[in-house]
């Protein structure tokens, strides 16, 4: 790459490389060499920032530049429990990972294109020469393709991406082995759930019990009393005035400034 940039009078390009990739402190985050006998699944930082879009658009959707802690505490809050949520249902095989549809459908493809070259495969291993197999994102070309055959639909639903030889493999469809850990991890965020549904109860009981004694009071006429507790509802009218202006705003406010603690954390 040095002699590259060096022969085509490229600075800026290698003044990039070298800060972002080729340096001493950069080069131990990517470099192949540290793991020899491995072959990551992920092939560029599209996912990376895939993923943070999404958290962006799912999460993040009303605030502009937020400040830091408000960022870690969505993560920690939403973020980290949805993907547990979705961690789980794919361990308990309810649902499966989002790459297999990308990958079923570039299987169909490649059992239909025709093969002109003959190049050195290992279906036991997973492993073609061609070109086309070492870019593609699966590990998957159709000389292996088309060398494994025609697969039943169970085939993708238990097919399981690997980083050493072979990179596909056939996964039992009901995994045993963490079973129990995760029946303690679902058992934790159900009682997470329960405790966020028993408090909303509570102050949806209270409320209705608060309606109750005003609505028996007005029958009764007690003005007096009425007065004496209004102080005591004055949060609550406060809340209702700051929840309906905040809803009727026509621009996004910032990350803390136009916002109050009855709106800081509202969806």
């Amino acid at each position: 790459m040095y002699e590259f940039c060096y022969t085509n009078s490229l600075i800026s390009l290698w003044s990039y490389l070298w800060t972002e990739w080729y340096s001493e402190s950069k080069w131990t985050l990517w470099a192949h060499s540290l793991c020899e006998n491995m072959i990551s699944v992920l092939k560029m930082t599209m996912f990376v920032e895939g993923h943070w879009k999404t958290i962006k658009r799912d999460f993040l959707y009303k605030f502009f530049r937020p400040r830091m802690d408000l960022v870690t505490y969505i993560l920690m809050k939403n973020v980290v429990v949805h993907q547990q949520r979705k961690l789980q249902q794919i361990n308990l095989g309810r649902e499966k990972p989002d790459w297999i549809k990308d990958f079923k459908s570039q299987w169909k493809i490649l059992s239909n294109r025709p093969i002109t070259n003959t190049y050195i495969t290992d279906i036991d291993n997973w492993i073609c020469e061609c070109s086309y197999y070492l870019t593609n994102c699966f590990n998957i070309c159709k000389h292996l393709v088309q060398q494994k055959g025609i697969m039943p639909v169970e085939f993708f639903a238990n097919i399981k991406r690997n980083c050493p030889p072979p990179f596909l493999i056939e996964n039992n469809p009901l995994p045993c082995i963490n079973n129990e850990q995760n029946f303690h991890d679902e058992s934790y965020i159900m009682d997470e759930l329960l405790e966020d549904n028993e408090l909303f109860d509570e102050l949806i009981n209270t409320t209705r019990k608060a309606l109750f004694l005003l609505e028996e009071q007005k029958l009764a006429g007690n003005i007096k009393w009425c007065k004496a507790v209004k102080k005591l509802f004055n949060p609550i009218i406060k809340l209702v005035e700051d929840v309906e202006h905040y809803q009727n705003k026509r621009t996004m406010p910032l990350t803390w400034k136009g916002h109050t603690d009855n709106t800081r954390y509202l969806q």
